[in-house]
């Protein structure tokens, strides 16, 4: 049985490195916004076949995920919008927590680079 465990896993990753490399084309693109319209998210998911697309169950996923992104307003879109002033205090942020939740100095320091 664990052999058969063993060889399952190996498969599986085999299968996902495959997987990998396939291009995902097929997408959709809803617009999202929050119950008090204050806020609204495009967001994209893509699939790798248009028989996905129009799946009553992504759809939804989306709709959710968007939502979410719409609810919590966040302030940055992309990594380069960043500036140094908030980023710097988002990293103090962090690393009071992590010296808050008891780890050591130095691993408190890498966890809030992440």
């Amino acid at each position: 049985m664990e052999q058969a465990v063993v060889v399952l896993r190996k498969k599986g990753v085999s299968v996902a490195a495959k997987k990998a490399a396939r291009v995902a084309s097929e997408g959709s693109w809803p617009t999202t916004f929050t119950p008090a319209a204050r806020s609204a998210c495009w967001s994209r998911s893509n699939c790798e076949s248009d028989f996905v697309r129009p799946n009553r169950g992504l759809q939804e996923l989306v709709h959710d995920i968007a939502m979410h992104i719409a609810a919590s307003d966040p302030k940055f879109v992309r990594k380069e919008d960043v500036t140094p002033e908030d980023y710097a205090r988002e990293k103090d942020i962090y690393l009071a927590k992590a010296i808050a939740s008891g780890k050591p100095a130095n691993i408190a320091e890498r966890w809030s680079q992440a």
